[in-house]
C-alpha cells in the first residue's frame, strides 16, 4: 500500500495544468510569429514540429533514465527545461532561437509527462490510479482551453504574444519549488518493470503495440494540423 501524497498529487496536477497551457498555445501564436518573422506557412510549423518531435526523441530515455535515477530527479530537470525554454522565449529576438527553446520546452514536457505518468500510481491508494490518472489530464485540458484566453488577455493589453511565455515561467519556476520541497515516494524499480532495449524490437512486431503507436502518431498529426 502506496504511502498517499496528496501535496506531491496536487503538484502534479499542476504540472499538467501548466503544460496543457504551453503545449496549446502554440496553434494561437503561429499566425503572430507569422506577422512578427514574415514567415511562409511550413517554416511557421516548423515551431509545433519542433516542440512535439521531441517526444518521438526523448521519451524511450526518459523511461531508461527514470530506472537509474528516479522520479524526483526527472520531473525537476522537465520542469527546469519548461522554466528556462519559456524565459529565453520571452526574450527572444530571432526565429531560430525562438524554435529552439521550443524544442527545449518540448523535452522538459516529454520528461515530465513520462516520469509523472506512472508516478501517479504511487501517491494513492492502487485503486485510485486510473481516477487520478484521468485526473490529470483534465487538468491539462483545463489548462490546453485557458492558454489561448490567456493570450488574447495579453495581447488585449497591447503587449507582445512573448509576454505570455513570462507567465510560463513564472508559473514553472513556482512549481519548480514546490516539486523540489516535497518528498516524492522511494521505490527501487523491479527488473520486470524496467525498460529493456533489446525487447524493443520484439514490441514494434506487436500488432497492439503498432496499431496504438499509429493511432497516438495520426491523433497528434490532427491536433497539429488543426492548430
Amino acid at each position: 500500500m502506496p504511502e498517499r501524497r496528496s501535496s506531491l498529487l496536487w503538484a502534479i496536477f499542476l504540472a499538467y495544468f501548466t503544460f496543457g497551457m504551453i503545449t496549446n498555445v502554440l496553434g494561437v501564436i503561429i499566425p503572430e510569429v507569422i506577422k512578427q518573422y514574415q514567415l511562409s506557412l511550413f517554416a511557421a510549423g516548423i515551431l509545433a514540429f519542433g516542440f512535439f518531435v521531441a517526444y518521438g526523441i526523448f521519451s524511450i530515455p526518459t523511461g531508461l533514465l527514470m530506472d537509474r535515477f528516479g522520479a524526483k530527479p526527472l520531473v525537476l530537470l522537465g520542469v527546469a527545461l519548461m522554466s528556462l525554454g519559456c524565459l529565453v522565449v520571452a526574450w527572444a529576438q530571432n526565429y531560430p532561437l525562438i524554435v529552439a527553446m521550443i524544442f527545449a520546452v518540448g523535452v522538459g514536457v516529454t520528461v515530465l509527462q513520462t516520469a509523472g505518468n506512472p508516478l501517479i500510481q504511487h501517491l494513492d491508494r492502487p485503486e485510485n490510479f486510473h481516477r487520478n490518472l484521468t485526473l490529470t489530464i483534465g487538468f491539462c485540458g483545463i489548462g490546453a482551453f485557458l492558454g489561448p484566453f490567456m493570450l488574447a488577455l495579453i495581447r488585449g493589453t497591447g503587449r507582445g504574444w512573448q509576454s505570455l511565455y513570462i507567465l510560463f515561467a513564472v508559473l514553472s519556476l513556482v512549481l519548480l519549488v514546490l516539486l523540489a520541497l516535497s518528498r516524492f515516494p522511494s521505490r527501487a524499480t523491479t527488473v520486470v518493470e524496467r525498460i529493456r532495449v533489446d525487447q524493443l524490437g520484439k514490441l514494434l512486431k506487436n500488432p497492439l503495440v503498432l496499431a496504438y503507436s499509429l493511432g497516438v502518431f495520426f491523433y497528434v498529426g490532427a491536433e497539429v494540423g488543426t492548430a
